[in-house]
């Protein structure tokens, strides 16, 4: 009996414990603001947070987000799947630029909420660019300057028309 009572306790413990430590805990008027944000410069309404159209901020290693984005290893430090928000555990969500990661990812989530899942590369590539093009305005609002924003827009321009010549 107390065996069993002691392994509840762990997990409650454990439980607690990843609350307590969970992104929407710690970040929950973050998440609220930088959606906000996203929906002014989309004119996309936020989902209401009942709705599972909401995304969920999940915390995870890079190598599951490289997964996501690449089914390799590569650059990504995030991605959106439906309203899943996977953040790299290496990213930080205490500086303006693990900020503006989030804040691209929320532009996805509004993306996906209004639109539904991409239907081909080009409209990947359009969301993504969108994505890319707000989340530098943002971060030069904050006075961040991330050069490899703008470069990755140029990659992106001409990544479907490498993928259909494969």
């Amino acid at each position: 009996m107390k065996k069993k009572l002691l392994v509840a306790i762990g997990y409650c413990l454990i439980i607690f414990l990843w609350l307590v430590n969970s992104p929407s805990a710690n970040n929950d008027s973050l998440i609220k603001e930088l959606l906000n944000t996203a929906s002014k410069e989309l004119g996309i309404e936020v989902p209401d947070v009942t709705s599972e159209k909401y995304p969920s901020i999940l915390i995870v290693a890079r190598q599951e987000v490289e997964y996501i984005v690449c089914k390799n290893s590569c650059n990504a430090l995030a991605a959106s799947l439906g309203n899943l928000v996977y953040v790299a555990d290496e990213v930080d969500l205490d500086t303006i630029e693990g900020h503006s990661i989030l804040y691209h990812e929320m532009i996805h989530a509004l993306q996906y909420a209004k639109f539904g899942q991409a239907q081909n590369c080009r409209q990947w590539v359009d969301r993504e660019m969108q994505a890319y093009q707000l989340q530098d305005k943002w971060a030069n609002k904050q006075g961040l300057n991330i050069p490899w924003l703008r470069e990755i827009q140029d990659q992106l321009a001409v990544s479907c028309e490498a993928i259909s010549q494969i």
